[in-house]
């Protein structure tokens, strides 16, 4: 993921989850993936599964506030483009 070769790391994490499951780290490690794809549910998603898994994760549970905080700004931002568009 970090290399930015996400279709393999894709492969790794499917194979990963076929054998260890999903812990919460490689919940982390698809978050990350679908962060870096700019799918923010499915990442907010995955992140707060690894959170719930482990509430001891604290990256996790700083990757579930960032995301959530993201999405907020980004609807407050649609939300005022509407109301121009209005003017």
């Amino acid at each position: 993921v970090r290399e930015n070769r996400l279709d393999e790391a894709a492969g790794h994490l499917g194979k990963a989850k076929k054998l260890g499951g999903d812990s919460d780290r490689l919940l982390l490690i698809e978050g990350l993936l679908a962060e870096r794809r700019g799918d923010f549910d499915a990442a907010l998603a995955a992140y707060r599964k690894a959170a719930e898994k482990n509430p001891r994760n604290l990256k996790a549970l700083y990757l579930v506030v960032k995301i959530a905080d993201r999405q907020s700004a980004a609807d407050r931002l649609a939300a005022m483009g509407d109301a121009l568009d209005r003017i």
